[in-house]
């Protein structure tokens, strides 16, 4: 019942952070067709400050919620790059990380496992075998360790430069 009031909570934090950053696309759409930019720019504001204002109030519920778990108590809180809604969604969509028999399965569930060379991908008309939610969830961590700029940033740039190095063909994405 806790984790999944916690994967709630969490969900409910990114669906405002989604719309806001939606409205705000609305708002530049609207400007660059001909809008008032100033009467615009004070409608967008109006919003973004109301969506952001809830967004820090389910974030806040978030971090009351897993203040006392020992993944963020131990761990995630002195990781920087990740905040307590990644935390948060780490701890609601794995749940008791035991039941994984392996790394792999692990990473499998998330949707970051490699079979036969390929990352996996959703296939037309079938479901996925993996946790969409995870899978989103670590390319926000990912993309969070990147712009912090400290600790796995660095691992980060790294790998980057090794995988280049072993693959200079360009990306086929």
């Amino acid at each position: 019942q806790e984790l999944a009031e916690l994967r709630f909570l969490v969900e409910t934090f990114y669906d405002l952070q989604k719309l806001r950053i939606e409205a705000g696309n609305r708002v530049g759409a609207l400007v660059r067709s001909g809008g008032d930019a100033d009467r615009l720019k004070q409608l967008s504001d109006w919003v973004d400050e109301r969506l952001a204002k809830h967004e820090g109030e389910v974030k806040l519920m978030v971090q009351n919620r897993i203040r006392k778990h020992p993944l963020w108590a131990e761990w995630l809180k002195g990781v920087k790059g990740v905040g307590p809604c990644i935390a948060g969604g780490l701890i609601s969509w794995i749940g008791d990380i035991g039941r994984f028999e392996t790394v792999s399965a692990l990473w499998s569930y998330c949707g970051l496992a490699v079979h036969d060379g390929e990352i996996q991908k959703r296939k037309k008309g079938e479901k996925a075998n993996w946790n969409p939610n995870l899978k989103l969830l670590a390319w926000k961590a990912a993309t969070s360790f990147v712009r912090v700029g400290k600790g796995y940033r660095e691992l980060y740039l790294q790998s980057k430069e090794k995988y280049q190095q072993a693959h200079p063909e360009p990306m086929p994405y």
